[in-house]
């Protein structure tokens, strides 16, 4: 973990996007919903992750 934390820290000081965690912007995981560890709401960071694209 500590590892992927260095990685993270990196890239964010780099202003690089690092890969998305999903393959659609209409995915669960960005517009929120339910998944197996119960509701979450929509991602704070979409607008940085898919930018104009939609």
């Amino acid at each position: 973990m500590s590892d992927r934390a260095v990685q993270v820290v990196q890239a964010s000081a780099g202003q690089e996007l690092l890969p998305r965690a999903a393959a659609e912007r209409s995915s669960v995981v960005c517009r929120g919903g339910k998944t197996s560890g119960g509701w979450h709401a929509s991602c704070s960071w979409q607008d940085r992750c898919w930018g104009d694209a939609r």
